[in-house]
């Protein structure tokens, strides 16, 4: 959950303001096409990998399909999503958004917001 909860603030994030938690093992860097990158260390070959946090946050929801699959013997075919959490503003609930349909869509399964 921690992870999750960790990608959804990076997907929060404007280019211009990124903020590093202190107990985050990542930094941050970017390429033309690829505005935000996080780049950690990859623990077998001692290297640094660099991923877009949409894909990063596309894996974990792989691994939540496959899980709700092996409980209940369904594949979810959509996932829904709702953001509680007052500390984010408007325009950062916008880039979330935008940031969980983007990795929907590398799954190629469907995405619902709820406003509340």
């Amino acid at each position: 959950m921690k992870k999750f909860l960790d990608l959804i603030k990076i997907l929060s994030f404007s280019i211009n303001e990124i903020k590093v938690e202190n107990n985050w093992k990542f930094e941050f860097t970017s390429y033309p096409e690829h505005p935000i990158l996080i780049q950690f260390d990859d623990r077998e070959d001692e290297g640094k990998l660099l991923s877009p946090p949409t894909l990063l946050m596309a894996l974990l929801l792989k691994e939540h399909r496959k899980v709700i699959k092996a409980e209940t013997g369904k594949k979810p075919d959509k996932f829904g999503f709702c953001i509680l959490d007052e500390n984010y503003n408007n325009e950062e609930k916008e880039r979330i958004k935008k940031g969980l349909e983007e990795s929907c869509n590398l799954l190629k399964i469907g995405y619902n917001y709820i406003e509340i």
